[in-house]
Parts: C-alpha cells; sequence; structure tokens
C-alpha cells in the first residue's frame, strides 16, 4: 500500500531472474558552469582592460591591453615569447611591437579573447595579412577562419595571389618542419594551407576551362601567372588543359617550358 519512490528500481536478483527488464540508464553528467564563465570572463577583461599585465603596439602606436596568461594560453608564440626566462620579460608591464596594422591586430587580439572570426569587410590584402599574423601568433582556429573566408571571395582578381600566398605557406611550413619548430598547430596550418590551395586551384582551373569554351585560341582574362600557378597544382585536369593550351600556341613555348619547371 505504500507509495512506490521515482527513483526505484528492482533488486539485482529480480533483473538477474528476469531479463526482460532493464536497469535505469545512468544520470546524466552535470553540466559544467565553467566553459560559459571562462568565455564571459574573458570578454568582460577584454571590453575593460582589468588585470592587463602587458601592452601590444601595432605599428600605428596604440597600445591593447593583454594578459600574459591569456596570451600563453592560446598561443605558442606568446608562450615562448613570455616564459620566465625570454628576454622580453623584464619588466612588470611588457611592450611588444606587432609588424601589423591597428585592426588586424586587434581583430587577433578579438580571436584570442572571443574566438570572434575575421570582421566584416576586411579585403582581399587585409585577409591574408590577418592570416600571415594567425600564422606568427600560432592560431590555427583564425588561419581556418581567414582561409574560409578568402574561398568565399575568390575571385578572378586575386586567384593569383591566392595561390602564391598558399605556396609562400607551405615553403614555409617545410622550412618549420625541416628545422623541427612545426609545434602543436603546424599540421592545423597545413591543413588550412591545403584549403586554401584547393579552392583557389579549382576555382583557377574551372575558370580557365570557361575562358577556353568562350574564347577557342586565346585566353587573354587571365594573366600569365595565373596559367604558371595552375601548373603548380600538379592536378591533372589543369595540367592537361593547360597542355592542349599550349600544344595549340596559346601559351608560348617558353612560358610554357617556365610553368613546367
Amino acid at each position: 500500500g505504500h507509495p512506490i519512490p521515482m527513483s526505484w528500481s528492482p533488486p539485482a536478483h529480480v533483473l538477474d531472474d528476469d531479463p526482460t527488464i532493464s536497469p535505469p540508464p545512468p544520470p546524466p553528467p552535470p553540466s559544467s558552469a565553467l566553459a560559459p564563465a571562462l568565455s564571459s570572463g574573458l570578454a568582460e577583461v577584454w571590453a575593460n582592460g582589468s588585470f592587463s599585465d602587458c601592452r601590444l603596439v601595432p605599428r600605428s602606436g596604440e597600445e591593447f591591453a593583454a594578459h600574459r596568461l591569456v596570451l600563453s594560453a592560446r598561443s605558442e608564440h606568446f608562450r615562448e615569447l613570455l616564459a620566465p626566462t625570454a628576454s622580453a620579460v623584464t619588466a612588470a608591464a611588457i611592450r611588444l611591437s606587432v609588424d601589423a596594422e591597428r585592426p588586424l591586430v586587434e581583430a587577433a587580439l578579438r580571436h584570442v579573447y572571443l574566438e570572434a572570426p575575421p570582421p566584416d569587410g576586411l579585403s582581399h590584402e587585409e585577409l591574408l595579412a590577418l592570416r600571415e599574423l594567425a600564422g606568427l601568433w600560432r592560431l590555427p582556429s583564425l588561419l581556418h577562419a581567414t582561409a574560409s573566408r578568402l574561398v568565399a571571395i575568390l575571385s578572378p582578381a586575386n586567384v593569383c595571389a591566392t595561390l602564391r600566398e598558399a605556396a609562400r605557406e607551405e615553403a614555409r611550413a617545410g622550412l618549420a618542419f625541416a628545422a623541427g619548430g612545426g609545434g602543436r598547430g603546424g599540421e592545423s596550418a597545413t591543413s588550412s594551407t591545403t584549403l586554401l590551395k584547393q579552392a583557389a586551384g579549382a576555382f583557377a582551373a574551372a575558370r580557365f576551362r570557361s575562358l577556353l569554351q568562350e574564347v577557342p585560341g586565346e585566353v587573354l582574362a587571365l594573366p600569365a601567372a595565373t596559367k604558371a600557378w595552375l601548373f603548380s597544382l600538379r592536378s591533372a585536369s589543369p595540367l592537361h588543359l593547360l597542355a592542349a593550351a599550349g600544344s595549340s600556341g596559346v601559351m608560348p613555348e617558353e612560358e610554357l617550358l617556365a610553368a613546367l619547371l
């Protein structure tokens, strides 16, 4: 005649005797308030600069208040630069010069503190410069964010510069790997470069195909450098297209040879 409590479950021997009865599922783990609290706290100290113990100074000379602990936790670059034995750590308040324009330093710091994406309205050149800063600070998530934004604004006017930047990044990654300095963010940076290179290569190849169909025998809308960079992709489809174009006289023979080299 007594009510059965809500948390009641059959005794173990009953479960053993009757396999059709299943024990209740375990309760879900308690949700942690740590992550949202940290995010909120980082947003607050970024907004008001409280407890800052270092300054980042872009080319304009205007200082950004920052926190050694936050920078070191988010960036291997700053972890090494701000280590107690590093030469930069010589005073209670540290000033670090950053060879970049103020809006790009602010965008990178907003990503460090708030995981904010690159701000809207950045030009192709500014996105490349922000990407270079993200590579220097070893911020893989910002590298991926800038790659995604660059892919979204690919055009015939900037695809060649995008491919050049991808090639430079590959060269820098190769040198870093050879020197044993790839670091924890090296693999992510390389995958971001691969994403950028593949997207730009596919865009350029598709553009080249379109031009071949629209203007048989000549490809005046693309500069010679773009055709050369198509060769660097080592992709069968663009190579076959360009080889056919070269054999039909679209590209001078010496230019075709230079591209292949």
